[in-house]
């Protein structure tokens, strides 16, 4: 018989996904979780978004996100490797942007002169 649920009383179930270990011997070695991207993408999203592309990277980042707490790491380094590619053309897209922006103001303020 399980224990009853107490009100107020979290549930004993977990979520967040655990360090993956691995042992050989005697010897415990700690395998690296796959990087999702989160914030990077979430900042893209919130201030970078040229053409939608911050928000296409959010979208891949949350299933990569989503694949490791499933431990499908296979899926979330997929998902995680798309998410990067869009988050460097959002950034370099978005430099590129402010550049411009950037020489077209010293330019026009040299002109006014």
């Amino acid at each position: 018989m399980s224990a009853p649920y107490t009100v107020g009383a979290p549930p004993a179930v977990g979520f967040a996904p655990q360090p993956s270990h691995q042992t050989q011997g005697s010897t415990t070695f700690l395998i690296p979780s796959q990087r999702d991207y989160v914030l990077w993408s979430f900042f893209n999203a919130m201030f970078c978004n040229i053409c939608c592309l911050g928000f296409v990277a959010l979208v891949y980042s949350i299933k990569a996100r989503d694949r490791k707490v499933l431990n499908d790491m296979g899926g979330a380094s997929a998902y995680a490797k798309t998410a990067k590619q869009y988050n460097i053309a959002v950034s370099i897209l978005f430099g590129i942007c402010i550049g411009i922006m950037i020489i077209s103001v010293i330019i026009t303020s040299a002109s006014a002169r």
